[in-house]
């Protein structure tokens, strides 16, 4: 994996370098939560990160199987770090190539204002409560401002018998290569994930995961030499209660 790194310029007098430059590439890299209405859940704990598919199981030791726990805001971090698994905002093909894939996880929580109530994981917590579940969640995925895959993802987040409500739900949406458009020259390119997030009220989130996919170091373009260095240019299936993947196929 490479960065894209901004120098400052220095001149070499005297020498000649060889300098190989790294594929130029403006890296976007963004999660953007937006309110919509005023809704008594939020989403917290946003990541995006590249992972084979079937990672999800792993990640949630406390929902396979299901057993009660605390710390829900942070949920998805500890998931992450206990598989050595980090944060990116630059992918490489591979990374976004079957089975890997580049996942945007998030855990949705009761807001400031939610009621208390039962749960799974205790009593007199805050709740999403049934009342306003299902939550949908719906998506589509865009490729340089084209849509690469309609309705990519879909969902809903359900209520719970026994209980008064919901104390969190871990999500995350996937996209590779296995969903391309037919004739798609390449994989590489500025991405958005590109979600509605929303209860029976319609009160929620709209949320937006840009990305980018680079082609592998071995495609990339030497230079000639030169005098000064100026430096690098620049589907869903439900797997829990309440844990919840990727996509509607």
């Amino acid at each position: 994996m490479f960065t894209v790194r901004h120098n400052v310029p220095r001149f070499c007098a005297g020498m000649t370098f060889f300098v190989v430059l790294l594929f130029v590439h403006k890296v976007q890299s963004e999660i953007t939560v937006q309110k919509v209405g005023d809704p008594i859940f939020d989403v917290v704990d946003t990541h995006l990160f590249s992972a084979p598919t079937d990672i999800f199981p792993a990640l949630f030791p406390d929902h396979f199987p299901r057993a009660p726990h605390v710390d829900f805001t942070t949920e998805f971090t500890r998931g992450l770090q206990q598989n050595g698994i980090a944060d990116q905002n630059l992918f490489q093909i591979a990374d976004f190539t079957a089975p890997s894939a580049v996942h945007l996880g998030y855990v949705i929580v009761p807001g400031v204002d939610a009621p208390q109530g039962t749960t799974q994981d205790g009593d007199s917590i805050g709740i999403i409560p049934n009342a306003i579940l299902p939550i949908s969640i719906s998506g589509d995925v865009f490729r340089d401002g084209v849509l690469f895959e309609q309705n990519a993802f879909g969902l809903n987040l359900p209520p719970i018998d026994g209980f008064d409500g919901r104390s969190h739900f871990v999500v995350e949406n996937w996209e590779n290569s296995d969903f391309a458009p037919p004739g798609l020259p390449t994989l590489a390119g500025d991405y958005q994930y590109v979600l509605k997030i929303r209860d029976t009220a319609n009160a929620g989130f709209d949320m937006v995961g840009t990305f980018s996919v680079v082609p592998e170091p071995s495609n990339m373009s030497l230079m000639v030499p030169i005098l000064f260095i100026l430096g690098l240019f620049r589907h869903t299936l439900f797997a829990s209660v309440d844990v919840f993947i990727r996509r509607t196929h």
